[in-house]
């Protein structure tokens, strides 16, 4: 017997990818019973003209207010009839394959929640720099998954999972990042996550810096909360694994490294290597008046070296490991574009995350964001 499918799209006022990709799910391949349920919140002229023109093909769900994403997906949990819920995010475009309904229950067969590869469509320069950071979510839950076979995490704007799975575990939680509360709660009830190299989604990011700040603070805060809720276990779970969760967590925030090297390694190296070095000069020189002129430059490569060396090597290193990553999972990889985002992009948000942790779990401040929970 075919699994039914259940695609849950939820919407806040209006997405440019609904109307494309309904046609898309409609055309869809599949032998089995599908329904579409998309939920709308505060929708816009434009979303009332996509529901007109597709009424009686999908199911829609208008709130005149926002109720927000996690009370909205469970209200369309409890309507759906699938035995497999595929849940959409409104800024993911679907891709012209008309197997991947089909691709999808097949590979579901083999886990308790699927989640999709996502890839980052590029149509501005913070796109470009957004595109690694995407990357690194992949990178980290296909090794998860290769590792462990399930995470405590994952990008919700595209995965499936059984229906029996989400009711067991009581659907979303009202929280910031329902998606990544959902994912800890399936890990540590140990059901299965398996990430989807074959099945890719295409994402909409922001193209702008105050829309991308917004965003990812947000998404920090979401991450302190978060961080609040589970640390006893995810504590447990990196001293249990930490051969996969240390390395996975130092890819989703390589200038950790970055930072590390630029304070540690420079200090090695001028405090105890280079003095040895002078000494050995000494010896072989004869004091003279010539001995300033090769001091001074020997202290002013110290200074460079303290300041270029350790950051310098990091970045190689993780150029060449991102690279080969975005090899095997099919990404692009640029050199120029990679520097960028390990030096300015994740320093700044990683320097976010930090700001709001301190906020959320020392001060034990609430800090508001732009989301209905």
């Amino acid at each position: 017997m075919t699994a039914s499918i259940s695609v849950l799209i939820p919407i806040y006022r209006e997405s440019r990818f609904l109307e494309e990709n309904l046609k898309k799910l409609l055309e869809y391949r599949y032998e089995g019973e599908k329904e579409i349920i998309v939920v709308i919140d505060e929708p816009t002229p434009e979303s009332l003209k996509v529901i007109k023109r597709l009424r009686g093909k999908a199911k829609f769900i208008i709130n005149w207010v926002r109720r927000g994403k996690s009370t909205v997906l469970n209200e369309a949990i409890a309507m759906s009839k699938g035995d497999i819920l595929l849940f959409l995010d409104g800024d993911v475009e679907l891709p012209p394959d008309y197997d991947f309904l089909e691709k999808l229950v097949k590979e579901m067969q083999e886990t308790d929640i699927l989640d999709l590869r996502k890839e980052v469509l590029i149509d501005s320069s913070l796109a470009r720099l957004t595109y690694y950071e995407y990357l690194s979510f992949n990178v980290c839950s296909w090794l998860a998954s290769k590792l462990l076979g399930s995470y405590p995490s994952i990008n919700g704007a595209a995965f499936a999972v059984w229906r029996k799975v989400i009711l067991e575990l009581g659907g979303f939680r009202r929280v910031i990042s329902e998606d990544l509360d959902l994912a800890t709660r399936a890990f540590l009830r140990g059901f299965r996550m398996k990430y989807s190299k074959s099945l890719t989604v295409f994402n909409a990011v922001h193209s702008r810096w105050d829309g991308w700040l917004k965003q990812r603070k947000r998404w920090a805060v979401g991450l302190a909360y978060w961080l609040k809720d589970y640390h006893r276990e995810l504590i447990g779970s990196t001293v249990k694994h930490p051969k996969i969760f240390l390395p996975i967590l130092i890819l989703l925030f390589p200038s950790i490294v970055a930072i590390f090297a630029g304070v540690v390694l420079p200090d090695i190296l001028v405090g105890r290597m280079l003095p040895l070095a002078l000494l050995m000069l000494i010896a072989r020189v004869e004091l003279s008046l010539s001995l300033p002129i090769l001091v001074i430059p020997l202290y002013i490569n110290a200074y460079l070296v303290q300041n270029t060396l350790g950051p310098l090597l990091s970045f190689f290193a993780f150029s060449v490991l991102f690279w080969v990553f975005a090899k095997k999972l099919d990404f692009a990889f640029k050199l120029h574009e990679f520097f960028v985002y390990y030096f300015f992009y994740s320093p700044v948000y990683l320097a976010m995350i930090i700001v709001n942790m301190v906020q959320v779990l020392l001060l034990h401040r609430e800090v508001e964001v732009d989301w209905k929970v």
